[in-house]
């Protein structure tokens, strides 16, 4: 499994929607059958810079846990500075034409971290399609 590879086998443990003054969220909570993509806002109320790169996951509920959705794995290793009341804002590409994106409840994860940390952490963002 490539995000298993990827050390993400606990992903799951360490995931927030907000915290430390820090929260992330699609700019509508409710998209169509056939949406190609979500806007995601990462807003950082934090004194810290938080600093991340352009990857994301998109995983749909299946019963009590969640599915990564396939899609592009390649990323331009970057990174990215959000000081403290600034907002970050990405699209989260949901690639339809590879995954059955049938109704039902979504995620968008994204892993951060503070500026000069190694510790790192998930946050989440949710919507649903119907």
């Amino acid at each position: 499994d490539y995000y298993a590879s990827r050390g993400l086998g606990d992903v799951y443990k360490r995931q927030f929607l907000d915290t430390l003054q820090i929260s992330m969220k699609t700019d509508s909570a409710v998209y169509p059958v056939g949406t190609k993509s979500v806007s995601v806002d990462l807003n950082n109320n934090n004194s810290e810079v938080l600093f991340f790169g352009e990857d994301y996951m998109v995983a749909r509920k299946e019963g009590n846990q969640w599915l990564l959705l396939n899609g592009d794995n390649a990323w331009t290793d970057i990174g990215i500075r959000v000081g403290q009341g600034e907002k970050y804002q990405f699209t989260a590409n949901l690639y339809p034409l590879f995954n059955d994106n049938r109704p039902g409840n979504y995620r968008v994860y994204k892993e951060i971290g503070f500026y000069d940390s190694k510790e790192k952490w998930f946050m989440v963002a949710e919507f649903r399609i119907e």
